[in-house]
């Protein structure tokens, strides 16, 4: 396949590719919730098998945007009393592969 008849002729193909190539998933552990500055932060550990120094990984903005989204399921858009809400927020952890 000719990649130029998909992308167009000014988007590199070879760099996208070697990412997608060497692309795999990372595991993520939940510690708990702690507060800072006032306001519940899950904490997460991060297994990344394979990873050779300290390269960004695609995986790592899976975690903080899970989080976003608890926060905005859980005590944003909640129903339950204001009070409640940040329990059930984290009690909505990941726990296993991220991508």
């Amino acid at each position: 396949m000719d990649l130029h008849d998909v992308l167009p002729p000014a988007v590199p193909a070879k760099e996208p590719l070697a990412l997608a190539e060497d692309h795999h998933a990372c595991t993520a552990r939940p510690l708990g919730v702690r507060e800072i500055a006032g306001r519940p932060v899950g904490a997460y550990a991060r297994e990344a098998p394979g990873r050779a120094g300290p390269a960004p990984c695609v995986a790592e903005a899976a975690v903080p945007a899970r989080e976003r989204d608890a926060v905005v399921r859980h005590v944003l858009d909640g129903s339950g009393p204001l009070g409640e809400r940040p329990a059930g927020r984290g009690a909505d952890t990941v726990d296993g592969d991220v991508r």
